[in-house]
Parts: structure tokens; C-alpha cells; sequence
């Protein structure tokens, strides 16, 4: 019952958020590439849908924490070359 109410809460937050993610690309994103912005960064997202349950699946129940930290450490990866892009393109 405690998972069911996650994934409930989890949907939720997650349908919030998906709106104003693709709102912030498609206004930060010059004109003449918002579109293979909008592209790549739709097809990241259907391969971390595809990719985090194959690898939940594959991993023990003890290492639930383990993914959260991996999960976090792309996400720092992520933010840190979305800024070194953003800080070579002036």
C-alpha cells in the first residue's frame, strides 16, 4: 500500500514538472534549434522511462539508495553541462 501511495505522489510530481521542464527548453532554446532541442531532449526521456525500470528490475531491494545516489549524480552531471554549455555559447 506505501508503494502504490509513492507512485501515486510520484505521478503527481512528475506531472507538474514535465510541463514546465519542456516550457523552460522551448524558451531558453534559440529559434533555429529549439526543435532538435525539444527532440533530444524527448528522446532522453523515453530512454531514462525505458532504462530506470530495466534497471530497477535488475537490482536488489538493499540497493534502493544506491539508485537514488546515481540518480542524483546525473542530475549534477546534467546541471553542470547544461551550465558549461550555457557559459561557452556568449
Amino acid at each position: 500500500l506505501l508503494l502504490v501511495a509513492f507512485d501515486c505522489l510520484t505521478a503527481l510530481i512528475v506531472s507538474f514538472t514535465a510541463a514546465n521542464i519542456f516550457n523552460l527548453i522551448s524558451t531558453t532554446a534559440k529559434e533555429s534549434t529549439r526543435g532538435k532541442v525539444l527532440g533530444l531532449s524527448q528522446s532522453v526521456i523515453t530512454l531514462a522511462q525505458f532504462a530506470v525500470p530495466l534497471l530497477g528490475s535488475l537490482t536488489p531491494i538493499q540497493n534502493v539508495p544506491l539508485l537514488y545516489r546515481i540518480a542524483a549524480l546525473a542530475t549534477l552531471l546534467a546541471f553542470l553541462f547544461y551550465h558549461l554549455q550555457k557559459r561557452n555559447s556568449y
